[in-house]
């Protein structure tokens, strides 16, 4: 138990399990209010902490008010996911924070790529070569 002042009003609150790297480590994705010290401003409206801080204001009801929370990380050697990416591995494309903060968890891999003008449904588990 973390024994922080909360408000119980504030309702219960997902931690994801972003791991498997810092499986011990939170890490907050965060809109504002931004956190100076402990904040790594990922766009202007946008922002990962780490501070407990930010945890406490949070649970106070006096933090940000769109989050997600999660303990650990990916993570990747110098160059890794560059290479992944040109080796074509991962879908990218622009921050879309109403699919961060509104779309129900279990609904944003979806969301997120019909935004990119593609149907889960036509995804198959098998590369092919032409």
């Amino acid at each position: 138990e973390l024994e922080m002042d909360h408000r119980p009003e504030r309702g219960q609150v997902a931690i994801h399990l972003g791991g498997p790297v810092h499986v011990s480590e939170l890490f907050i994705l965060h809109g504002p209010p931004f956190d100076e010290s402990g904040s790594l401003m990922i766009t202007p409206s946008l922002a990962m902490s780490t501070t407990r801080d930010v945890l406490q204001r949070i649970a106070r009801g006096e933090g940000p008010s769109s989050f997600v929370i999660a303990l650990g990380c990916a993570g990747w050697g110098p160059g890794q996911l560059e290479a992944e990416i040109r080796q074509n591995a991962w879908l990218t494309s622009d921050i879309e924070e109403q699919i961060l903060f509104e779309i129900p968890a279990d609904e944003r891999w979806e969301r997120a790529l019909k935004k990119l003008g593609i149907d889960p449904a036509l995804l198959v588990g098998s590369a092919g070569h032409a």
